[in-house]
């Protein structure tokens, strides 16, 4: 793929000759002058992340450029791959819970039901979330994350946590700050041996691929 940069570069995009771009509305609003030239460029079709990234967003991509009948093949297959992996997870962990935590110099979040295995873990495997992270998806379905003091850590934890952490610079420093406390060495999930480490880039999205695949290897972590 050809990098395009953020903010995206209007001369990099006109090299590339396309014949429609598809950009988040998001870009509307902090990239307002970029985006007036891009327009120029190519017809421009805006998504907003605040809805389904399989049912909503890939279905009307898919429609959008001729693919609707392979887009449903994909579903098909991608149900049939996560009840699958929803059944082997409920008979390997039932009932216990899941929590996506992220680490950053300055900021803790707890992420949800949409990047960052959010919606991989949420909606495909449908893994069980501690009651105060069901109910900031119950507040908002599709909200990305929520950023929280390492004191309400153990309220958000679950008996298996997802760890974010970036094994470089002042992320990392932050985290052996983290790791030295009792308040992290008394989770459930670390005294059990329940930490499973993402990689940062590789979970970020919430695009399909992404998700399909990722699928598997959290899967292979929660029950191998």
């Amino acid at each position: 793929m050809e990098r395009i940069g953020d903010p995206p570069n209007p001369e990099t995009v006109t090299l590339l000759a396309p014949d429609l771009v598809i950009a988040p509305t998001v870009f509307l609003e902090i990239y307002p002058e970029q985006m007036e030239q891009i327009g120029k460029i190519a017809p421009i079709f805006y998504i907003t992340f605040e809805q389904d990234p399989i049912y909503d967003i890939f279905a009307k991509i898919a429609d959008l450029v001729g693919k609707t009948e392979e887009a449903k093949k994909w579903i098909q297959e991608y149900e049939a791959e996560a009840a699958a992996a929803r059944d082997k997870l409920q008979s390997s962990i039932g009932d216990e819970t899941v929590t996506i935590f992220r680490v950053e110099k300055g900021r803790l979040r707890i992420y949800l039901n949409r990047n960052f295995a959010g919606y991989m873990l949420r909606s495909g495997l449908q893994a069980k979330a501690p009651e105060a992270v069901a109910a900031e998806i119950e507040g908002n379905i599709f909200a990305s994350a929520k950023e929280i003091s390492l004191e309400l850590l153990p309220e958000y934890a679950g008996d298996h946590i997802f760890l974010i952490v970036r094994d470089e610079g002042d992320d990392k420093a932050a985290f052996e700050e983290i790791e030295k406390s009792g308040l992290w060495s008394n989770l459930d999930a670390v005294k059990n041996g329940n930490v499973h480490r993402l990689e940062t880039d590789k979970y970020y999205g919430s695009d399909i691929v992404t998700i399909r695949e990722t699928m598997k290897e959290a899967l292979g972590m929660l029950a191998p």
